[in-house]
Formats: structure tokens, sequence, C-alpha cells
């Protein structure tokens, strides 16, 4: 009983105390590993041994009969799975037409007995590189016939044809590694793989090749289960896979999936017993094992040696040279190798030579060699940044450069990788604020017909020619900090909050060539691998993505917004957003309460995880935030926000509206708990800071969201002829408080015809550039920035509507009435007195004193927390900020079974995080659901039990005028007492 629970128990020295002892490996060394690396050097030739840092590439390659593994089409791969360190591009170097002759000749030479070829997924090519794989295989064959190859393929896409093609050329073992077990398949592996899919061509290879060895790996200590460790290996033994091996999971570098737990050698070996008793033919399981681990030895000492002796052969004939390929073998130049030794000699003979010259030479003028490396780097570009971005600056206003480039124009043709030295920064152009102060219609003139208004769509050559110069201006830079998780589909998980760029990990350089090259599909396919809401975010994200953009450090940076923005709309411009329901459906049902983007984005996770989702909504429409958080001229409702919800719908997702959960009983959270599996809660952050000041109490102060909320339902409800809405028509009005929500304060005040309008800010101006010491890159800029409301506030009153340094001491008020008639303000100054790293403080300026009149102020200073009925009621712990309790990659709270992501867990944040928070909650809850019981798999489409909700038609409004009551095709006649049960 010791020794069994001691084969289930996880490393004792935990995660955080470095690797345990077997899996510490000393460096590869000997005689013929030494040959062996040499040669490939000389051949340019790449092996997985080398590029996957492999442990056991030294005892491989010094094996009696010696095995290599050698990489095929190159190093850099067109996926991006999690666990692997191979480059990756969407469009890497052509493949080298010569590669399978120059292979096969290098390994014949070698003279070794086994080798193993394997290539990076190659989905730029037309049949994945299936026939290169073939010709090396067909071409060792004839140089060497007594060399056994095995090959370790991708899916091909799942071609079942080039799978038959590399399965029928001659090759000895057929292979192609599942990786993980099923629920792990999304994380960790691209999302064009998938385990049905290696299955097929696993069972394919044996189907048209009988007689061929098939075999597989699986990695271990990702999180996955015991149970579903020995489901997969019963599915590869129904599959009549020969051979399996299994290996510890090691993190490649710190953006790679982390290590969840380290496998003892008794518990890799309890999985090398069970897999023998299943029947397999060879099993190879321990930390250090990978795919190919000592293939050679093993191979040809257990097996196929073995079937040749017995006379056991495939039954089908393998492809052989055609005449015109040994012709050209025959013709090919003799392959020189200089002998080793010598080479290597005169490689360290001349280091130690440049070594000793450099030496003598700091010697010789007295210089501290350390010291004058900082130096170097100093002169080398540090030490003079602020005056390179002072001459881009003026170089700038004095040639200005054209923004666009039209495609049609040959004799200006954009200089591949030098679009951001030829082109000015230019985003999607705003419609002019006179036009768009009278209409509620979208600000910005975009790609989509449905939410610009008339006559301001941007298409044709004109959005072409813009968005072809402008994804040319990305630099395509080695590290990427834009994206801050490099090709990171788990980066909503892994991204800690103080990094800089996108949370999301968007793969931007990648579909920033893609439209340049006009290839919009696969640009969208892109970007939805790691957005689920780029029109949300291509319209109200203040793009952090910008601010941490390579180009920005000293020039403008990239479009990345505009061009986002572009991709998805000219996605549902084409139809190519369609419904896409999960094929299966796992019995395990969530509830999301709360319908923000963070509720959204894990609701369509884990949608397409097979779940089924329910998100109940206490407003009356779907979009929290979204809906009714940001007005209609940032974000249309009805051609924006609603189509998405109604594409979720069509997917499966349930939406249930007027749910206020915690205090209406239909929708307690018991009931909640008992209809479904598990919750999570993305109410945000509702809970607005207040300002106490004398005179608050009493009508004319309203909070922000009150005032927007109640104009877009309005509009939306009537086109703002029901009168229920805070109405700024000829009122003094005044905004406290400035980013994104005083901005479209501003805005919605302008569109009611306000008769003045002033913005107090407490803090100062920002400046014009941004601060080098405090405020470096590739931080988010804290500079001065000009919103569409300011410029709408400018183009009508003259001037800019802001005034900074200013505190509100009191509000006056009628005697009689009560009416608010005016603020109190003091002007003050910040002073940075105290000790580096502390907060500068205020201070009132004598003297300063103002008076504003006012009859209508909008408090617009941020929010506090959510409210705390569901955490009173669920019994969720809270924060010191008064937020749910929840951990970074964890999300789940002090109640089991009950998760939170979004603004009610990090607090008032960006909706790029909320969405990145979503995703990463879902994976959460997945993880969680497959622990807690896993799921009964459905094939069919149909939820697998009923659900309350209810679908309500908002009809169709014209909101096209502003100001003015408009009634729309439905009129008022939106009935709130019916729904319809679906």
């Amino acid at each position: 009983p010791r020794a069994a629970k001691r084969q289930n128990a996880p490393y004792e020295g935990g995660l955080g105390t470095g690797k345990p002892p077997w899996l510490r490996q000393r460096a590869p060394q000997g005689d013929r590993y030494e040959f062996l690396s040499d040669s490939l050097r000389d051949l340019k030739l790449n092996t997985v041994c080398e590029e996957a840092k492999c442990p056991n590439v030294g005892e491989c390659w010094n094996g009696k009969s010696g095995t290599a593994t050698i990489m095929l089409l190159g190093d850099t791969c067109t996926r991006g799975c999690q666990f692997c360190a191979v480059n990756t591009d969407r469009t890497p170097e052509p493949a080298d037409p010569e590669e399978p002759e120059n292979t096969a000749r290098a390994i014949a030479e070698w003279g070794i007995s086994y080798v193993v070829l394997t290539s990076v997924d190659r989905d730029d090519m037309p049949d994945g590189g299936s026939e290169h794989f073939a010709r090396t295989v067909r071409t060792l064959k004839a140089l060497r016939p007594e060399t056994l190859v095995e090959c370790l393929t991708p899916d091909f896409r799942g071609d079942m044809d080039a799978v038959a093609n590399v399965a029928r050329s001659g090759l000895d073992v057929y292979a192609h590694n599942v990786e993980t077990v099923e629920r792990m398949q999304r994380l960790v592996r691209d999302s064009r793989a998938g385990y049905q899919q290696s299955f097929d061509v696993l069972t394919h290879a044996k189907a048209v090749a009988p007689g061929i060895l098939t075999k597989t790996s699986m990695m271990l200590g990702l999180g996955e289960q015991d149970e579903e460790v020995e489901q997969t290996i019963r599915d590869l033994r129904a599959a009549d896979v020969d051979v399996v091996t299994f290996g510890q999971y090691l993190q490649p570098t710190p953006l790679h999936l982390s290590v969840k737990q380290w496998v003892t050698p008794e518990k890799f070996d309890h999985w090398r017993k069970f897999s023998e008793d299943l029947g397999f033919r060879y099993v190879a399981s321990g930390p250090l094992v990978r795919s190919s681990y000592k293939a050679g030895e093993f191979y040809i000492e257990a097996m196929l040696k073995e079937d040749r002796k017995a006379g056991r052969r495939p039954s089908f004939t393998p492809q052989k040279l055609s005449a015109d390929e040994l012709l050209g073998l025959v013709e090919m130049p003799a392959l020189e190798v200089a002998p080793r030794d010598y080479k290597r000699a005169l490689k360290e003979a001349e280091a130690q030579r440049l070594v000793e010259e450099a030496a003598a030479e700091m010697a010789d003028r007295g210089v501290d060699a350390f010291e004058e490396l900082k130096a170097m780097a100093m002169d080398g570009g540090y030490g003079q940044l602020p005056a390179m971005k002072d001459a881009a600056r003026r170089a700038r206003e004095e040639h200005p450069l054209p923004s666009v480039v039209l495609r049609g124009d040959t004799d200006k043709l954009l200089t591949p990788g030098r679009g951001f030295v030829e082109l000015a920064r230019e985003t999607l152009p705003y419609r002019a604020p006179d036009e768009r102060l009278s209409d509620w219609k979208e600000v910005t003139r975009t790609a989509s017909s449905a939410a610009c208004a008339e006559g301001a769509k941007l298409d044709g050559t004109e959005l072409d020619d813009l968005l072809h110069s402008q994804s040319a201006r990305c630099m395509d830079c080695g590290t990427p900090y834009c994206q801050a998780t490099s090709h990171s589909e788990a980066s909503a998980a892994t991204h800690h909050p103080s990094k800089s760029g996108c949370p999301l990990g968007n793969k931007i350089p990648e579909w920033n060539a893609l439209v340049h090259q006009g290839r919009w599909r696969e640009a969208l396919d892109r970007l939805l691998e790691t957005n689920n809401f780029p029109e949300f975010t291509g319209r109200v994200c203040p793009a952090p993505c910008e601010g941490a953009c390579t180009l920005g450090i000293i020039e403008d940076p990239v479009s990345i917004k505009s061009i986002e923005c572009t991709i998805i709309d000219m996605g549902f411009e084409k139809g190519w957003m369609v419904p896409r329901p999960p094929a299966r459906r796992t019995g395990r049902s969530v509830a999301v309460v709360g319908s923000g983007p963070a509720g959204l984005a894990a609701a369509d996770e884990l949608n397409k995880a097979g779940h089924s989702v329910t998100v109940y909504e206490r407003d009356d429409r779907i979009g929290g935030l979204m809906m009714y958080g940001v007005p209609n001229m940032k974000a249309d409702k009805e051609h924006v926000v609603q189509r998405r919800v109604d594409l979720m719908s069509q997917e499966g997702i349930l939406f249930v509206t007027g749910a206020h959960v915690g205090r209406d009983p239909r929708f307690g959270l018991d009931v909640l708990r008992r209809e479904h599996d598990t919750l999570l809660l993305s109410t945000g952050a509702t809970r607005p800071r207040d300002l106490p000041a004398e005179g608050r109490a009493g009508p004319g102060v309203h909070f922000a969201m009150e005032f927007l909320r109640s104009n877009t339902k309005s509009l939306l409800d009537s086109g703002l002829s029901d009168g229920r809405y805070i109405n700024a028509e000829g009122k003094k009005v005044v905004v406290i408080g400035g980013g994104d929500t005083g901005t479209d304060c501003i805005g919605t005040a302008l569109r009611h015809k306000c008769a003045s309008l002033v913005n107090f800010e407490l803090l100062p101006q920002q400046p014009a550039v941004r601060d080098g010491a405090g405020n470096p890159w590739p931080q988010y800029p804290r500079t001065f920035k000009v919103d569409y409301g300011h410029a709408e506030a400018h183009e009508r009153d003259g001037a800019d509507p802001r005034s900074y340094e200013v505190l509100t001491k009191r509000f006056t008020r009628d005697e009689a009435t009560g009416a608010l008639t005016g603020i109190d303000t003091v002007r003050v100054k910040w002073l940075h007195d105290g000790p580096p790293g502390t907060r500068p403080r205020m201070e009132e300026i004598e003297g300063s004193e103002e008076h504003w009149e006012c009859d209508l102020c909008f408090l617009a200073m941020g929010f506090l927390g959510p409210e705390e009925t569901v955490a009173d009621a669920l019994g969720v712990e809270l924060d010191e900020r008064s937020n749910f309790k929840a951990t970074y990659g964890e999300f789940a709270t002090t109640v089991d079974g009950v998760f939170t992501a979004g603004d009610c867990r990090r607090g008032q944040s960006l909706v790029v995080w909320a969405i990145a928070e979503g995703r990463g909650a879902a994976r959460a809850i997945d993880d969680w659901l497959w622990r807690n019981g896993g799921g009964q798999e459905t094939v069919s489409q149909e939820l697998p039990r009923a659900r309350r909700t209810y679908k309500v038609d908002y009809g169709k409004v014209d909101y096209g005028n502003a100001g003015g009551p408009q009634t729309g095709s439905n009129g008022n006649a939106r009935n709130r007492g019916t729904a319809e049960r679906v």
C-alpha cells in the first residue's frame, strides 16, 4: 500500500524549488556526439534534438547504433502551440527544393542505423510538406536501404492523401504525437490541431500501409488527471497504435505553458506497466523520455529486426525513386566535410586571437573592460535616445511623409520592411465634428456599412489603400512588445497585470502582414484566435498595444487599433462571421452572472468547449458596459453589440434578461447553484465614486452612468421620444472627472445641445510627449490626448472644455427651490517634495477660488468595485479594495465552484482586460468541471437539458437625428411585461 501511494503522489519538493533531482542532466558530450554536431553545422541541417534542447541528445547520439532526429522544411512553424519553443510565422521561408536529397545523402554518409525525420507544421504549403517527407525517405532508402526510417509527421490539416503519401514512401515507422489528453488539447496545441484529427492520421497511415508500425507520444505534468491519461491510452490501443512514449513536460520559456506537476519516476513506471498490460508492442516512459528517445536501439533490437527475421514485412509495395530522381542523385556533387578537429582548432585559435587583441588594446588605454562595455552601450544608442526622438520629430516637421501610397501607383511601391520609414501614421478617420454632432451614429468612419452614418462608410480603394499602407509600417520586430505575451493563446491566464502591451496576446505583427498582403480572411482567423470581440476593442479600447509598439520609441506607433477594427468589420461585411456551434456537448452547465465583456468572453469560450452556458443580466438588454456604459456614437448598439449577442445566441448560448441575481427570488443564487454545475461572477465594478462636497445632495447632480445609461436606453427604446432620460438641453453642464467616461458625458451633453460645458480635472494636464523617466516605453503613454468629445466641444464653443487642477469645494443651490445653481472651486498644485517613489502631495492655492454657473453636473470619477448584493448572498470574500477576492490566473473565489472575472475581480479597468480575464476564467472553469466529474459527451446540437431563458424583440429604431424626438418603426411599443420563452 505504501508503494502504491507513492506512485500516485506528486513530487513533494514543489514547483517553486526548481527541477527535481531526476531531471538534472549533464551537458551532452562524447566523440560521436561531437562528430554528428559538427557535421550538422557543415551541412546546414536542423535537428529537433538541438532545437528543442532535448535532455537525451548525448545519450542518443552516442548510442551503439546512433539515433538522430532531423528536422525538414526549416525551423519556422506556421502554428503556435503553447508547449513548443520552435519559431512561428504565418509565412515562413519557402522550403529548399534540394533538401530531401541533401538530407538523405548526409544521413547515408553518417552511417547511422536509425533516423527520425520530422518537421514543423507547414500549413502554407498545399500538401503540408508531405512530398518533402516522401522524397527524403525514397532517396535515403535508395542510398542506404539498411537504415531504418521513422517519420514523425504533422497532421497535414487532416489531409489523408498527404498522410498516405508519407506512409507509403518506404518508411519503417509512422509517428504522430497526440501530445496530451483530450481536454487539454485546446490549451496545449494550436487551434488547428485536434485530438480526433491526430487519431485519424494514425489509423489512416496503418490502413493504407499495412504492416508498418505506428507510434505516438504524450507529455505529462500539464495538469491532466489520471483518469484522462488512462482513457487516452485506451483510445490509442483501440486505434492499434504499436508504440507509445511518455515524458515530463518542461517549460521551454516563461512565455509558454507552466509546469503543473513534476511527475515522479514511479508514476512513469506505473504508466509503462499499464500500457504494456493493454498490449502495446513497446512503451518508453520516464521523466526524460522524448518521442524519439534512443529510438534506434529500442526499435532495432525489440521490434523491426525481429519482424524481419520472422518474415513479417509490410503487405504493400513502398514507393521507389523515379528515373529522373535517380539521375539527379547520381549527378549531385560530392559533399565535402572538413576534418572536425582541424576546423575546431582554427575556430578556437581565431577566437583566442581576438580576445587577446582586445584585452591588449584596453590595457594600453588603462580602461576597465566592464566600464568600456557600458560606455559602448550608451554610445550605441541608449544614451542618445532623447536626441534621436527630437531629431525624428524635427525631420517629420521639416519633411512631412505621406500616410498612404496608392496600390496602383507603381512609381511609389513600398519597400518591404521599410514602411515605417516611408509613411506617416494615419488612423481610421473621424467624421467632421459639425456633422456628427447632429446624430447618434458612430463618430469613426469604419468598414461597417450597418454601423456607419449614411455616406460615411470607408470602403473600396480608399479603405484598401489606407490599410495596405498603414499595415506596412509594422516593423516585424524580433520582440513584438505590442502583443506582450508572444504567441501565447493562454496569455489571459499567464499575463501579469504589470506588463505592458495587449493582455490578450494578440498576434499583431502576423495580422498586420496578412492585411498588407490583402489576405483578409486569414487575418480574421489570426485575430479571432486570441480576441473574442475585436469589434469592441477596435472601437473603445485605448490601445495599450500601440503604447508598447517598438516603432513608438522614436516615431508614431503603428495604427494597430484601426487595422484590428477593419479586419473584423470586413469579416462581417463579407459574410465570414457565421454561427459555429460546438459539434459536441459535455453535459455540464455554467451560469454566468453579468453580460459585460468579461462575462460574454467567458461564455463564448465555455460554449466552444461544449459546455451549456446561460448568461443572466439584470438589465433589459445583453451587453453590460458595451450596451449601456458606452454611448452609441462610440459603438453602435444594434449593429455592433446586438449583432454579436445574436451570433452567440445562434451558437447555443442562452441569455436571460431582467434577472437581478441575488435580489429577485426567481434568480436566487441557491436556484442558480441547483440548476448549474458552476457559477461565474462577472458583474463589473458598478459602484461609482461619490464626491462628498457640501451641497452634493439634491437635484442636478448625477453619476455619469445614470446619465449615459438613461440616454442610451431611451435612444434604443424610442429614439429619445419617451423623455425618460436626463436631458441636458439648454443646461449649463459641468463634468467632474476625465477619462473615457467624462469624454462620453461631454459628447452626449453636446448632442443634447447644452448651453455651456466645462470639464474639471483634478490632476495636471499631461505632457505632450512621453516622460522618459517617469513613464518610459513600453508603458502606456500618459500624454495629452484630444478625444472625440473634446474635439466636438472645440468645434462648437471654440475652446477645449477641460480645466485642470480644479478641486470642487461645494455645490451652491437656490435657497427656495434647492435647485443647483453653481459650483465653488479652488485651484491646486501638486508638490513632489516627498522621498523618491512616493506620491505627490496636493496643496490648495490661496486666492484661487472661483464660482462656476451650473445647473447640471455629472460625476465621472471612476468606480470603487462591485455591488455587495451577490457577495453577501454567496458569502464570497472581498479583498482590501472591496473586489471579489480571487487569485489572478485561477479566478476561483473562496466559495467552491464559484469563479469571478473582470472589473469585479481586478477593479475598474479596460475592455481588453475584461475579455482577457473572461478567457482566463473560462479555462479555469473548464479545468474545474473536468476535475469534478468530467462530462458525458453528446454529438447532438440540442442542449442536454431544458433551461429557462427569454428572448426579447428589440425592434428596429431610427435614431439618426440627435436631440429631437424620433419614433422608430416600433414607436414606443416595447412591452416590458412579456417575453417569448424558448
